[in-house]
């Protein structure tokens, strides 16, 4: 099982997503588990989190990107466009856009704060 993970700064947490779809939340000594989430039917294939701390987006084999809220671990909306296999979804480090690529051979950006597409190349 493929495992891909991030480092949440400065809260000595990592979050991680899996071949099932599943997003985790690991904390504290020993990085005990504190909450999962089912957000994609496929695998997750990448983690990033938003430039305050807040959000993190997920991206899988079925397509789609998903956002969610970390502070109450809740999927808050999804950036459906890309036709195949998305395989990388990055935040900016200082605003609110998200980067996003797929194996449809198309980069996209978005304003994921209205789950607007913003432009495609």
């Amino acid at each position: 099982m493929a495992v891909h993970s991030t480092y949440v700064a400065g809260d000595a947490a990592i979050l991680t997503g899996d071949d099932k779809g599943e997003v985790r939340l690991w904390k504290g000594e020993g990085f005990r588990q504190l909450n999962a989430l089912h957000v994609h039917k496929e695998p997750i294939r990448g983690l990033s989190l938003s430039p305050t701390k807040r959000k993190f987006a997920t991206c899988s084999d079925d397509a789609s990107i998903q956002i969610v809220d970390l502070l109450r671990f809740k999927q808050e909306s999804e950036l459906p466009g890309h036709r195949s296999d998305c395989r990388a979804a990055e935040w900016h480090a200082t605003m609110s856009l998200l980067a996003s690529c797929s194996r449809d051979c198309t980069i996209r950006l978005w304003d994921p704060r209205v789950g607007k597409q913003l432009a495609i190349t």
